[in-house]
């Protein structure tokens, strides 16, 4: 159920202090403050994404954090190859042999 406006300033309170008109005010004040929080709700239910649109995005992720590991894996080999084969294979000797048998 919607909330109801508050009633005009003359209605609420008959008390000659002004306790009545304060009052009123600040019910005035917390019904705009309650319907400025409604609103910004409607807006973030608005704009949220939908389910599929959510497992489109953590595909896309997901997608993006394989390909830069398969990128880092590829370059670790590429580095122990220069770094222990190609050593192994450049030593003097039959020693060459036991070092690329090894590695």
């Amino acid at each position: 159920m919607p909330p109801q406006p508050p009633a005009p300033v003359s209605q609420v309170g008959s008390r000659p202090d002004g306790r009545g008109r304060a009052r009123a005010l600040w019910q005035r004040i917390r019904v705009l403050v309650r319907l400025r929080r409604l609103y910004f709700l409607r807006a973030e239910l608005r704009f949220a994404p939908t389910e599929a649109q959510r497992l489109f995005a953590l595909t896309v992720a997901i997608g993006v954090l394989c390909g830069l590991v398969a990128v880092a894996f590829h370059g670790s080999i590429g580095l122990l190859e220069r770094n222990l084969m190609n050593r192994a294979i450049e030593a003097p000797g039959r020693l060459w042999m036991r070092w690329t048998i090894s590695v």
